[in-house]
Protein backbone atom coordinates (compact mmCIF):
# COMPACT_ATOMS: atom_id res chain seq x y z
CA UNK A 1 0.00 0.00 0.00
CA UNK A 2 2.55 2.56 1.13
CA UNK A 3 5.60 2.94 3.28
CA UNK A 4 3.49 4.51 6.02
CA UNK A 5 0.73 1.90 6.36
CA UNK A 6 1.25 -1.78 5.60
CA UNK A 7 -1.31 -3.96 3.86
CA UNK A 8 -2.03 -7.47 5.16
CA UNK A 9 -4.23 -10.04 3.47
CA UNK A 10 -6.73 -11.24 6.10
CA UNK A 11 -6.69 -15.07 6.02
CA UNK A 12 -4.91 -14.70 2.64
CA UNK A 13 -8.24 -13.59 1.16
CA UNK A 14 -8.77 -11.45 -1.91
CA UNK A 15 -7.22 -13.61 -4.61
CA UNK A 16 -10.13 -15.82 -5.60
CA UNK A 17 -9.36 -18.81 -3.39
CA UNK A 18 -10.74 -20.21 -0.10
CA UNK A 19 -9.39 -18.53 3.03
CA UNK A 20 -6.26 -19.95 4.67
CA UNK A 21 -5.67 -22.26 1.69
CA UNK A 22 -2.40 -23.01 -0.07
CA UNK A 23 -3.68 -21.49 -3.33
CA UNK A 24 -4.64 -18.30 -1.49
CA UNK A 25 -1.24 -18.22 0.19
CA UNK A 26 0.57 -18.63 -3.13
CA UNK A 27 -1.20 -15.70 -4.78
CA UNK A 28 -0.88 -13.52 -1.67
CA UNK A 29 2.87 -14.09 -1.57
CA UNK A 30 3.18 -13.15 -5.24
CA UNK A 31 1.20 -9.92 -4.80
CA UNK A 32 2.46 -6.49 -3.80
CA UNK A 33 1.13 -6.58 -0.24
CA UNK A 34 3.45 -6.25 2.75
CA UNK A 35 2.18 -9.27 4.66
CA UNK A 36 -0.32 -12.05 5.20
CA UNK A 37 -2.42 -13.28 8.11
CA UNK A 38 -3.32 -16.92 8.81
CA UNK A 39 -5.26 -18.57 11.64
CA UNK A 40 -4.16 -21.74 13.40
CA UNK A 41 -5.88 -24.25 15.68
CA UNK A 42 -4.91 -27.43 17.50
CA UNK A 43 -6.23 -30.85 16.55
CA UNK A 44 -6.92 -33.65 19.01
CA UNK A 45 -3.42 -35.06 18.41
CA UNK A 46 -1.91 -31.61 19.11
CA UNK A 47 -0.99 -30.60 15.59
CA UNK A 48 -1.34 -27.01 14.41
CA UNK A 49 -3.59 -26.66 11.36
CA UNK A 50 -4.39 -23.52 9.40
CA UNK A 51 -8.08 -22.84 10.02
CA UNK A 52 -10.12 -19.95 11.37
CA UNK A 53 -13.36 -21.58 12.45
CA UNK A 54 -13.44 -24.03 15.38
CA UNK A 55 -15.94 -26.15 13.44
CA UNK A 56 -15.95 -27.72 10.01
CA UNK A 57 -18.45 -29.78 8.05
CA UNK A 58 -17.42 -33.26 6.96
CA UNK A 59 -18.44 -34.93 3.70
CA UNK A 60 -21.81 -35.83 5.20
CA UNK A 61 -22.28 -32.23 6.36
CA UNK A 62 -21.95 -33.21 9.98
CA UNK A 63 -20.56 -30.33 12.04
CA UNK A 64 -17.38 -31.33 13.87
CA UNK A 65 -15.11 -29.56 16.33
CA UNK A 66 -11.51 -29.29 15.18
CA UNK A 67 -10.05 -30.07 18.61
CA UNK A 68 -12.05 -33.31 18.77
CA UNK A 69 -10.53 -34.68 15.56
CA UNK A 70 -7.02 -35.89 14.74
CA UNK A 71 -5.19 -34.39 11.82
CA UNK A 72 -5.51 -37.68 9.95
CA UNK A 73 -9.28 -37.43 10.18
CA UNK A 74 -9.48 -33.92 8.70
CA UNK A 75 -6.36 -33.74 6.54
CA UNK A 76 -8.40 -33.29 3.34
CA UNK A 77 -10.04 -30.16 4.76
CA UNK A 78 -7.04 -28.40 6.31
CA UNK A 79 -3.34 -27.65 5.87
CA UNK A 80 -0.68 -28.15 8.51
CA UNK A 81 1.07 -25.01 9.74
CA UNK A 82 4.35 -26.82 9.13
CA UNK A 83 3.45 -27.33 5.47
CA UNK A 84 2.50 -23.70 5.00
CA UNK A 85 5.64 -22.38 6.69
CA UNK A 86 7.81 -24.68 4.58
CA UNK A 87 6.17 -23.25 1.45
CA UNK A 88 6.67 -19.67 2.65
CA UNK A 89 10.33 -20.35 3.44
CA UNK A 90 10.95 -21.84 0.00
CA UNK A 91 9.34 -18.87 -1.73
CA UNK A 92 11.20 -16.38 0.46
CA UNK A 93 14.48 -17.48 -1.05
CA UNK A 94 13.59 -15.98 -4.42
CA UNK A 95 11.21 -13.13 -3.64
CA UNK A 96 10.82 -10.25 -1.23
CA UNK A 97 10.04 -11.53 2.25
CA UNK A 98 6.65 -10.68 3.73
CA UNK A 99 5.48 -10.34 7.31
CA UNK A 100 3.50 -13.36 8.53
CA UNK A 101 0.82 -12.67 11.14
CA UNK A 102 -0.02 -15.98 12.82
CA UNK A 103 -3.30 -15.72 14.70
CA UNK A 104 -3.23 -18.44 17.38
CA UNK A 105 -6.75 -19.55 18.32
CA UNK A 106 -5.89 -22.12 21.02
CA UNK A 107 -3.69 -22.14 24.11
CA UNK A 108 -1.03 -24.83 24.27
CA UNK A 109 1.84 -26.24 22.22
CA UNK A 110 3.36 -22.79 21.73
CA UNK A 111 6.79 -24.41 21.72
CA UNK A 112 5.86 -26.13 18.46
CA UNK A 113 5.22 -22.75 16.85
CA UNK A 114 8.54 -21.33 17.99
CA UNK A 115 10.36 -24.46 16.85
CA UNK A 116 8.82 -24.36 13.38
CA UNK A 117 9.59 -20.67 12.90
CA UNK A 118 13.20 -21.28 13.88
CA UNK A 119 13.59 -24.38 11.69
CA UNK A 120 12.40 -22.49 8.60
CA UNK A 121 14.34 -19.32 9.46
CA UNK A 122 11.10 -17.34 9.69
CA UNK A 123 11.34 -16.04 13.25
CA UNK A 124 12.25 -12.54 12.07
CA UNK A 125 9.37 -12.52 9.56
CA UNK A 126 6.60 -13.66 11.91
CA UNK A 127 4.35 -11.94 14.43
CA UNK A 128 2.40 -14.28 16.70
CA UNK A 129 -0.94 -12.64 17.48
CA UNK A 130 -3.79 -13.79 19.72
CA UNK A 131 -6.88 -12.72 21.65
CA UNK A 132 -5.65 -14.77 24.58
CA UNK A 133 -2.77 -13.03 26.44
CA UNK A 134 -1.53 -16.35 27.84
CA UNK A 135 -0.52 -17.45 24.34
CA UNK A 136 1.69 -14.38 23.97
CA UNK A 137 3.22 -14.73 27.42
CA UNK A 138 4.16 -18.33 26.67
CA UNK A 139 5.65 -17.45 23.29
CA UNK A 140 7.77 -14.70 24.82
CA UNK A 141 9.00 -17.04 27.58
CA UNK A 142 10.02 -19.61 24.97
CA UNK A 143 11.71 -17.17 22.58
CA UNK A 144 11.77 -13.45 23.47
CA UNK A 145 12.90 -12.61 19.93
CA UNK A 146 9.51 -13.59 18.47
CA UNK A 147 7.30 -10.56 17.95
CA UNK A 148 3.84 -10.73 19.50
CA UNK A 149 0.57 -8.85 19.09
CA UNK A 150 -2.58 -8.70 21.21
CA UNK A 151 -6.02 -8.49 19.59
CA UNK A 152 -8.53 -6.82 21.87
CA UNK A 153 -11.40 -4.37 22.21
CA UNK A 154 -10.36 -1.08 23.90
CA UNK A 155 -13.20 -0.05 26.22
CA UNK A 156 -12.54 3.70 26.09
CA UNK A 157 -12.53 3.73 22.29
CA UNK A 158 -15.64 1.54 22.18
CA UNK A 159 -17.62 3.81 24.48
CA UNK A 160 -16.53 6.93 22.64
CA UNK A 161 -17.51 5.32 19.36
CA UNK A 162 -20.92 4.23 20.67
CA UNK A 163 -21.58 7.62 22.20
CA UNK A 164 -20.95 9.23 18.85
CA UNK A 165 -23.10 6.70 17.01
CA UNK A 166 -25.99 6.76 19.49
CA UNK A 167 -25.77 10.51 20.15
CA UNK A 168 -26.35 9.88 23.85
CA UNK A 169 -24.19 10.11 26.99
CA UNK A 170 -23.08 6.79 28.46
CA UNK A 171 -21.01 8.04 31.36
CA UNK A 172 -22.65 5.75 33.93
CA UNK A 173 -21.79 2.68 31.89
CA UNK A 174 -18.29 3.99 31.33
CA UNK A 175 -17.76 4.29 35.07
CA UNK A 176 -18.82 0.69 35.56
CA UNK A 177 -16.63 -0.69 32.79
CA UNK A 178 -13.45 1.23 33.52
CA UNK A 179 -13.20 0.96 37.28
CA UNK A 180 -9.80 -0.69 36.90
CA UNK A 181 -6.84 0.45 34.82
CA UNK A 182 -6.69 -2.93 33.10
CA UNK A 183 -10.13 -4.43 33.50
CA UNK A 184 -10.65 -7.51 31.38
CA UNK A 185 -13.33 -10.11 31.16
CA UNK A 186 -14.22 -13.00 28.91
CA UNK A 187 -16.89 -12.88 26.25
CA UNK A 188 -16.94 -16.46 25.11
CA UNK A 189 -17.92 -17.17 21.54
CA UNK A 190 -20.73 -19.61 20.87
CA UNK A 191 -18.31 -22.49 20.40
CA UNK A 192 -16.95 -21.98 23.91
CA UNK A 193 -13.27 -21.78 22.99
CA UNK A 194 -12.05 -18.37 21.92
CA UNK A 195 -12.05 -15.32 24.16
CA UNK A 196 -12.30 -11.65 23.39
CA UNK A 197 -10.57 -9.39 25.86
CA UNK A 198 -11.70 -5.91 26.70
CA UNK A 199 -9.07 -3.63 28.20
CA UNK A 200 -9.67 -0.17 29.59
CA UNK A 201 -6.26 0.93 28.31
CA UNK A 202 -3.31 -0.60 26.49
CA UNK A 203 -2.06 -4.02 27.59
CA UNK A 204 0.39 -3.82 30.48
CA UNK A 205 2.55 -6.73 29.34
CA UNK A 206 5.01 -6.18 26.46
CA UNK A 207 3.77 -6.74 22.90
CA UNK A 208 5.02 -5.57 19.53
CA UNK A 209 1.60 -4.62 18.23
CA UNK A 210 -2.09 -4.40 19.01
CA UNK A 211 -4.82 -5.48 16.60
CA UNK A 212 -7.97 -3.41 16.99
CA UNK A 213 -11.36 -3.22 15.25
CA UNK A 214 -10.95 -0.45 12.69
CA UNK A 215 -13.68 2.00 13.86
CA UNK A 216 -12.11 1.96 17.34
CA UNK A 217 -8.64 2.99 16.16
CA UNK A 218 -8.78 6.57 17.37
CA UNK A 219 -5.88 8.96 16.91
CA UNK A 220 -5.51 9.04 20.70
CA UNK A 221 -5.21 5.26 20.94
CA UNK A 222 -2.60 5.26 18.18
CA UNK A 223 -0.58 7.99 19.91
CA UNK A 224 -0.66 6.12 23.23
CA UNK A 225 0.36 2.86 21.56
CA UNK A 226 3.24 4.47 19.69
CA UNK A 227 4.42 6.10 22.90
CA UNK A 228 4.65 2.61 24.38
CA UNK A 229 6.48 1.29 21.33
CA UNK A 230 3.50 -0.68 20.00
CA UNK A 231 2.33 -0.70 16.40
CA UNK A 232 -1.39 -0.54 15.64
CA UNK A 233 -3.01 -2.84 13.08
CA UNK A 234 -6.69 -2.28 12.23
CA UNK A 235 -9.15 -4.97 11.15
CA UNK A 236 -10.99 -5.57 8.90
CA UNK A 237 -10.71 -2.74 6.35
CA UNK A 238 -12.30 -3.20 2.94
CA UNK A 239 -12.87 0.33 1.66
CA UNK A 240 -10.45 3.05 0.66
CA UNK A 241 -12.19 5.86 2.56
CA UNK A 242 -11.76 4.11 5.91
CA UNK A 243 -8.20 3.18 5.01
CA UNK A 244 -7.37 6.81 4.25
CA UNK A 245 -8.83 7.89 7.60
CA UNK A 246 -6.81 5.28 9.48
CA UNK A 247 -3.68 6.35 7.66
CA UNK A 248 -4.21 9.95 8.77
CA UNK A 249 -4.61 8.72 12.34
CA UNK A 250 -1.22 7.04 12.15
CA UNK A 251 -2.31 3.40 12.01
CA UNK A 252 0.63 1.19 11.01
CA UNK A 253 -1.23 -1.48 9.06
CA UNK A 254 -4.62 -2.80 7.99
CA UNK A 255 -6.00 -6.30 7.60
CA UNK A 256 -8.23 -6.57 4.55
CA UNK A 257 -10.28 -9.18 2.69
CA UNK A 258 -9.79 -7.25 -0.55
CA UNK A 259 -6.11 -6.31 -0.92
CA UNK A 260 -6.34 -5.82 -4.68
CA UNK A 261 -8.53 -2.79 -4.07
CA UNK A 262 -5.59 -1.06 -2.39
CA UNK A 263 -2.98 -2.19 -4.91
CA UNK A 264 -4.56 -0.33 -7.83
Amino acid sequence: MSANMNLYSHRCLGFGHPENSMHALRDALESGIEGIEIDIRLTKDRKWVVLHNPFFADERRNVERVHMKTYGQIRREVTLLDTMLAYIAARSERMKRKTILIDVKDVGEERQIARMLASYDLTADAVVIAWEPEVLRRIRSIDPSIRTGLSYIPIHSTLTFLQGELKTPIGRHKAVLTFNKEHSFDARHSEGHSKQHYLATLPEFPVTSIQVYAPLCSAKLVRLAHKRGMKVIAFTVNNRVLAALLKRRGVDGILTNDPKKFLK
